[in-house]
């Protein structure tokens, strides 16, 4: 697989298998010509988006979350579409708040102007008080 240097499905737990396998399935079916610039309309299985390149023009030669090619499109199966990629996508793992964390030095103003005024948690966790997945925009 590649993904976070390891080589093989062993070395995941079951997991970290299911989070990526489902990072790559979109719960509709999104042709090559629908694709947009940048996010996709539709979140992955996993509540993420997957980014896709298509500044050069060709659908068939987008770049998905900067890594992967897709390299061949709409491939038809009688309950889905596959689009064929050269690379692992890595979902998405850190929240925002704990991406500043690892990143304190270059935001460390952010960080205290957000802890002073009670929304680092807010911008820590992953999910609300009733389950449901945080969807913020942080500019920073």
């Amino acid at each position: 697989m590649g993904v976070k240097g390891k080589k093989s499905l062993n070395e995941f737990s079951e997991e970290e298998i299911r989070t990526i396998m489902i990072y790559h399935i979109l719960p509709t079916r999104l042709k090559s010509a629908e694709f947009v610039q940048g996010p996709q309309h539709t979140a992955t299985g996993r509540g993420d988006f997957i980014t896709l390149d298509i500044s050069k023009g060709f659908k068939f030669n987008a770049i998905a979350n900067g890594i992967a090619k897709v390299y061949a499109t709409d491939i038809e199966y009688s309950n889905g579409l596959v689009h064929k990629i050269d690379a692992v996508l890595n979902p998405p793992t850190l929240t925002i708040g704990e991406f500043l964390m690892q990143n304190q030095d270059r935001y460390s103003i952010m960080i205290g102007g957000l802890q002073r005024a009670g929304l680092m948690d807010t911008l820590t966790n992953l999910n609300d008080q009733f389950g449901q997945r945080i969807r913020l925009t942080l500019f920073a």
